[in-house]
Order: C-alpha cells, then sequence, then structure tokens
C-alpha cells in the first residue's frame, strides 16, 4: 500500500513498471522495491526512462534513493552504476540464504 507503481507502455502493452516506497528506508531516503522491464524492451532506453522519472519524483521529496541488487546479475549492476547509483556494500543472505545482494545508494546531497 505504500509503494507507487510507474509503468512504461507502448500503444498496447505495459513494457516496464518500477515501483517506489517513497519512505522506503525510513526519513532518509525513498527505496526502489523493484524495476521490471519486458525482455523484448531491454536496452531501448525503457528502463532508464523509468528510473529517471523516479529520480525526479524523489527528490522533490527526500535527496536519497537505494535499491538492492543481486550480485548474480551484473548487466542490471552496470545498468545502475552508469545511472549514477554507487554500492554501499554487501548484504549477506538477505532474500535467499546463501545469495547476496548489493545495496546501492544514489544522492543529491545531505538531507535538507
Amino acid at each position: 500500500a505504500e509503494d507507487k507503481f510507474y509503468v512504461a507502455e507502448n500503444e498496447q502493452d505495459i513494457i516496464g513498471f518500477c515501483a517506489l516506497r517513497l519512505n522506503g528506508v525510513g526519513n532518509i531516503g525513498a527505496y526502489i522495491r523493484m524495476i521490471v522491464v519486458a525482455e523484448p524492451f531491454r536496452g531501448q532506453g525503457v528502463g532508464k526512462r523509468l528510473l529517471d522519472n523516479v529520480w525526479k519524483i524523489t527528490i522533490e521529496h527526500i535527496p536519497n534513493i537505494f535499491l538492492v541488487c543481486s550480485t548474480d546479475n551484473v548487466r542490471a549492476q552496470k545498468f545502475y552504476e552508469r545511472e549514477g547509483f554507487k554500492k554501499v556494500g554487501v548484504l549477506e543472505g538477505l532474500v535467499v540464504p546463501g545469495h547476496n545482494e548489493i545495496l546501492y545508494w544514489k544522492t543529491a546531497g545531505p538531507l535538507r
């Protein structure tokens, strides 16, 4: 109920979405719970447009945004890093025992 969903569409279908929780990290930042782009539309800028949109929305309220990404998902890691996210650390067994996630952070500056 706390998530806002932002949708990317073509002429007939939903081709991607992003779930954002503005108060996802308490009073210090928003949290991207998930970002998904349908396979046939990957590499076409859909994910970038979704991220740009939620970044603009986030910084109207709070200067920080966070997300986690599987250590196995190298393609997504490169994407997030190109989009200005920095690795904060590795969260061991956060979702699945024995499987690690990377915490990413993007900031517009300190809390106001």
